[in-house]
Parts: structure tokens; C-alpha cells; sequence
């Protein structure tokens, strides 16, 4: 699991390596604000809020967070959730998806 972080930071910090060393840190600690370990019944599930993945699968798959999203979510303090979840959950998409009006068939055949 370390190596997959450490593999993480590295991919986000392709550009930052031409930067000077104090620049360097401010872009690794900026780039590790969104990345969290989560550990659930001796496993460890690695969460990324920025771009909303976790390890175990559910976030992407639902596009909505997972437990361990959630999880770390709530020791930020975050209590809206809503910028975490895909735009197909939220009112608007409901709304437009029937915003068309259906046509009746003339013949209950059809």
C-alpha cells in the first residue's frame, strides 16, 4: 500500500520536480490534501477526494461516496456532500430526465 501512495505522489509531481526545493514541498503538501488512508477491520483503503476514487471501488463505481469517503469526509468537517456526488443524483438531472413530455400510444397494442 505505501508504494501505491508513494506511486500517487509521484505521477502529481511530474512538474514539480523543475521547481525549486521550497516550491517543491509546497506542491507535495498541497497534492497530498486530497489523499487519505482509511483503515477498516485490519484493512487499509486509500481515499482520493480530488479525484474521487477509493481503493475499494464504490466511489466510482456509484459515483457517490463510499463508507471511507464518507469517513473522511466527515473528520473535515465536511457537511455538504453534494460537490462529492455525481450530477445524475441531484434534483436538476431528475428533473430534466422527464422535463419531455411522453406520447400516448393510440393502440394498446402498440
Amino acid at each position: 500500500m505505501t508504494s501505491n501512495i508513494a506511486d500517487c505522489i509521484y505521477s502529481r509531481l511530474v512538474e514539480a520536480r523543475e521547481l525549486s526545493i521550497l516550491d517543491f514541498f509546497e506542491q507535495i503538501r498541497e497534492s497530498t490534501n486530497y489523499i487519505y488512508g482509511v483503515y477498516e477491520e485490519g484493512r487499509k483503503y486509500i481515499v482520493r477526494l480530488d479525484i474521487r476514487t477509493c481503493n475499494y471501488g464504490r466511489f466510482q463505481l456509484d459515483e457517490i461516496p463510499c463508507t471511507h469517503a464518507i469517513a473522511v469526509l466527515k473528520s473535515k468537517h465536511v457537511k455538504e456532500m453534494k460537490s462529492y456526488c455525481s450530477d445524475y443524483y441531484k434534483k436538476e438531472a431528475l428533473v430534466k430526465t422527464y422535463e419531455m413530455p411522453l406520447c400516448l400510444m393510440s393502440d394498446k397494442r402498440d
